[in-house]
Formats: C-alpha cells, sequence, structure tokens
C-alpha cells in the first residue's frame, strides 16, 4: 500500500471517495441483478466475514452480479483502486471466475483458482485478494461513472470487493475546464491568459475542481499562502452572528474606553440597508468569550468591517487572549493588512464608509478563548467603525480529538476513536501495534521485519 500512495502522491491523484473499508454502511453503490444489462434491485449489499479473521467483504455474486456509482467531480482523469475477494468453496478446478471494470485495467483481467488460505482457513476451499488498477483515458468530466462486474462458472464460487478507492486528477484550482493539468480551457471567474485563469480580486481564492470563489469552505478546508483551498480535516465551522436581521450584540459585550466612557450607547445600526454592530468610537471595543473546548489550538476568523473618517494610523486591532494577532492600520490612501488576509474591500457598496472583509488564523493556548475587536489610536468622534457577518471556525490538533496535548498531537480522542501515535484512528487499533503502541516504537524496524516475514510465508 505505501507504494501506492507514493505513486498517487508523485501523480497528483487526490481521493475524492472511499467505500467497503472501515465500514460497510452508506456506500450509496447501486447493484444490478444481471452484469450486461443492468437490471436495478433494492436488495443491500451482502456483507460476508471471513471465519479466522473477521475481515469483511461485499458479496457480488449470487443476486447482484454489478455494482455501479456516479461520482460528480469535476477533473480531467480518473482512477479506481479496488480489492477483489474469491473463495472457491471447493468449485470444480476448470471453472473460472471473471472481474470486469469500466477502466483501463493495469493488472490481470481475471481470478483464478490457484490461491491462498487466507481467509477461511479452516476449509479446504482456497481464498484469495487481488488488488486491481483501473485508469480512465486523459478527458474533462463534470462525472464519471463506475461500473464493477462479476461473472463466475460455477454458483458455488463466491465473490466480492474491499477498499474501493476512487482518485481523479484535477485541473489547476483557478480553471474551470482542462485536458491537461497545466492548461486550462474554460475559467470559472476571472480571465483567461496564455492557458491560465487569472481569478478577479473578489474571488482570489481557488479550489480544485470548483475555480475561483470568495472565500475557502468552512469545514475542512483550509487557504495557503498563494490562496489555493486545500483539504485539512482539522478545522470546522464553529459558529456565525450578526449574519441577518438582529436587534441586540450579544453573545459579544461591550468594552468602553477608560479615558471616553459613554453612557448606554446605541450599538446596533443600519447602513445602506445593511444591519452592524457599531459607531464605535476612540478606544471602545466588543469582545466574545468562547466556550470550552480543550482541543482547540487555533481559529479561523472571519469579519466584515466598516470604517468612517478614520486619519491615518487609525485602525482595528484583532486580539486572542490578550494578545494582538492582527491589525488594520489607515494609511495615507488606502488600508495595510498586518497578520491577516482581506477578502475582498470597497468604498462604493455604501459611499462614505469602507467596507473590508479579511480572514485571520488566530492560534490560543486556552481552552476558553477571548476574542476581542478594539479601537486603535481613534483621536475624534467622526472616526467611527463597525462589523457583521462573524464566522468563527475552530482548528484541532488533530481531527477527531476531544483533549490536544500541544498544536499538533492528541492526548484524548472522542468515543468511538482510539488514539495512536497522537492521532484519532476508527474502532481498533492497527494490526502492527500492541494495545495502540506500533511495534516499531517498541523495536526498531520491527513493523517492517513483521510484514516480510508474512509475505515470505
Amino acid at each position: 500500500m505505501s507504494a501506492i500512495c507514493f505513486f498517487l502522491t508523485k501523480s497528483n491523484w487526490v481521493m475524492v471517495d472511499s467505500s467497503f473499508g472501515q465500514g460497510f454502511t452508506n456506500n450509496s453503490w447501486i447493484l444490478s441483478l444481471k452484469c450486461d444489462n443492468f437490471e436495478f434491485t433494492k436488495d443491500k449489499d451482502e456483507n460476508n466475514t471471513c471465519l479466522s479473521n473477521s475481515i469483511k467483504y461485499v458479496r457480488l455474486k449470487k443476486d447482484n452480479a454489478r455494482m455501479d456509482k456516479i461520482i460528480l467531480q469535476k477533473s480531467f482523469q480518473s482512477q479506481v483502486i479496488v480489492d477483489i475477494f474469491f473463495d472457491d468453496r471447493n468449485s470444480a478446478t476448470d471453472k473460472m471466475a471473471y472481474f470486469t471494470l469500466n477502466y483501463t485495467v493495469e493488472s490481470g483481467g481475471y481470478i483464478t483458482q490457484n490461491a491462498r488460505k487466507i481467509c477461511n482457513n479452516t476449509e479446504l476451499g482456497n481464498f484469495d485478494l487481488l488488488t486491481y488498477i483501473g485508469t480512465s483515458p486523459i478527458l474533462y468530466k463534470e462525472k464519471y461513472n463506475i461500473s464493477i462486474g462479476i461473472e463466475s462458472q460455477d454458483d458455488l464460487q463466491l465473490l466480492g470487493v474491499r477498499n474501493l478507492f476512487v482518485y481523479v486528477k484535477y485541473c489547476q484550482p483557478t480553471c474551470l475546464s482542462c485536458n491537461d493539468p497545466s492548461i486550462c480551457l474554460t475559467c470559472s471567474s476571472g480571465s483567461l491568459n496564455n492557458g491560465l485563469c487569472i481569478c478577479d480580486p473578489e474571488h482570489q481564492f481557488a479550489q480544485a475542481g470548483i475555480g475561483c470563489r470568495q472565500e475557502c469552505e468552512r469545514d475542512y478546508f483550509i487557504a495557503r499562502s498563494d490562496n489555493v483551498c486545500v483539504p485539512d480535516r482539522r478545522i470546522k465551522s464553529l459558529s456565525q452572528y450578526f449574519t441577518s436581521t438582529f436587534t441586540t450584540y450579544s453573545p459579544f459585550q461591550f468594552d468602553p474606553d477608560s479615558n471616553n466612557v459613554r453612557s448606554s450607547p446605541t450599538l446596533t445600526i443600519t447602513h445602506c440597508s445593511t444591519k452592524y454592530v457599531g459607531n464605535l468610537l476612540y478606544n471602545e471595543g466588543m469582545s466574545l468569550s468562547l466556550e470550552n473546548q480543550q482541543n482547540i489550538r487555533f481559529i479561523r476568523l472571519r469579519v466584515t468591517f466598516y470604517t468612517q473618517g478614520f486619519l491615518t494610523n487609525s485602525g482595528i486591532q484583532i486580539i486572542l487572549d490578550d494578545q494582538i494577532q492582527g491589525e488594520i492600520i489607515k494609511s495615507s490612501s488606502t488600508f495595510d493588512f498586518n497578520q491577516i488576509k482581506k477578502i475582498y474591500s470597497s468604498s462604493t457598496i455604501c459611499p462614505t464608509y469602507e467596507i473590508a472583509r479579511i480572514e485571520a488564523i488566530l492560534r490560543t493556548y486556552q481552552s476558553t478563548p477571548k476574542l476581542i475587536f478594539k479601537g486603535r489610536q481613534l483621536s475624534s468622534t467622526a472616526e467611527i467603525w463597525g462589523f457583521t457577518n462573524v464566522t468563527i471556525d475552530s482548528g484541532n490538533c488533530k481531527e477527531n480529538c476531544q483533549v490536544c496535548q500541544d498544536f499538533s498531537t492528541c492526548s484524548q480522542c472522542q468515543p468511538t476513536y482510539v488514539l495512536f501515535q497522537g492521532e484519532c484512528i476508527s474502532n481498533s487499533c492497527p494490526v502492527h501495534s500492541s494495545n495502540c503502541i506500533d511495534y516499531a516504537d517498541m523495536i526498531p524496524n520491527s513493523r517492517y521485519l513483521a510484514k516480510g516475514f508474512i509475505i515470505l510465508i
């Protein structure tokens, strides 16, 4: 498997679907009674289990001879990797079983009965497992149909699948379509220039399979330094405030300026048909205390600020855990964004107001982080600011972690997950471990020695 993973990484393959591995439910495959002409059946997958080692697989032969699935992914090539299980169950030695896949298969096209006893070792029959790799032609498509069929010459034989993975090769993130990884044919937005799509300033982020976009998805995606949205399973949406009609600024709290105290200021206002928390002055601010979470190590903040009448060097600070982690500072002709990323800005959406939406990744060292927006060096009542449309996404040290040890290591997993080498894995410990302690952590290279021994016998 390591060689396959290395090959896929080097070739820029991205997994988009996995079925019949750890779980055997909700895999969304359509079953057919026949292999040549598709005849839909409502029967569920028939799951068989090895007698000696509890390995599960999905049986196809018997009532369900074919399985299909449509993968909706905009890409220019796809690949299927699947393990095929075969149990001859003492059928005649001259009978054969055939496996078909509607992709160009890189290895043998059928399974014979010359197999090793690796599953039902208490039976006289043979059981085998082969891995097939099928690759589609290079051609841009927005959906792929994967069809797997089974045909055997003896009804005694059992055939099935396990560990079915689907990979695709995406176009450049800014492309809408392509027939080559480096040349765009069309753009989702922006302009096409010498085979490259240039995103417009208000859609500066890009995601493979989607193209240019204004923001990365909140769940499981994060922006790289080049504004490409990439998968990151640690980050999930946490909370959202002031996105529609609201009458109070709760759960935020008003933090007055001790040198310029105002009595009961009105802090929910409307500008150009948009409601804001605002008309904040001087060094006033707004704070939010997040709920106790022992697995949070960073947050992704997105917020839309408005300002009016800011003088040079006036600004807004973003503070987390009493540390300034970002600033918007007025310069002579524009705004500077320090340690934060501007999503878009405008001075025409609402005349006399400057509007800017920003994103910031803020590290936290507390289980109950406190977020503060605060005015910086505002010197007159003509300088006012406010905000709206706040989203906060939580970043964990590891996916499915309940208590983090540090920024990259988990010490306690959520229920139904087990801790292994500082990460949380589902169901059970790996086979190359004892009580979830890796053999390699007890005896150097023991995992590879054990693997080599198994292959040789």
